[in-house]
């Protein structure tokens, strides 16, 4: 255990998890892995009860509050300020100091909140909790499973002739990535 504990160390990651004390787990990571893994395999569209339910929104905001909550608790900023985190809160700043002079102010309004505000909410979330490169090849292993569980749901789908599109174009079953 103590050889776990220093190599956990040395590798920038949290000590193991120890069930009983929640203070080991680092909330926000696994709000982003468990958003990131509810967003490309979207359970939603395979179990009809889940319909249109936001689930993995809900695992974003839950990380968000816990990385916010954990940040300001032990002292520190609520976020560790990078120049692409900066830059990515300038463009946002940008669009809503320009909207007022758009041609569709309302529009614009609504396009920076449905679209540009959860991808920054995001990026905010990964900055301060991709912190290793080790979480970086958890979230990059989540992708590639990800998209190969797409790409073979693709072929199924094809070969059943499920989801055809444009002639016989095949469709992504999840939303169409």
């Amino acid at each position: 255990a103590a050889a776990i504990a220093t190599a956990a160390t040395l590798a920038h990651e949290p000590k193991p998890v120890k069930l009983l004390k929640f203070d080991t787990w680092d909330w926000g990571w696994g709000g982003l892995l468990i958003f990131t893994v509810l967003l490309f395999f979207r359970p939603q569209d395979q179990l009809p009860g889940l319909g249109n339910s936001h689930i993995s929104d809900i695992a974003a905001l839950i990380g968000l509050g816990a990385m916010v909550a954990i940040n300001l608790s032990r002292g520190r900023p609520f976020t560790r300020m990078t120049p692409e985190l900066a830059g990515v809160l300038l463009f946002g700043l940008i669009i809503i100091v320009t909207v007022p002079t758009s041609f569709w102010p309302s529009g614009s309004l609504i396009a920076f909140q449905m679209y540009y505000l959860p991808i920054m909410l995001i990026f905010l979330l990964m900055v301060n909790t991709l912190t290793s490169p080790k979480r970086i090849e958890r979230i990059v292993w989540v992708i590639v499973l990800a998209f190969g569980y797409m790409s073979a749901m693709v072929i199924f789908n094809y070969l059943r002739g499920v989801g055809l599109v444009e002639g016989g174009r095949a469709s992504g079953p999840v939303g169409g990535f």
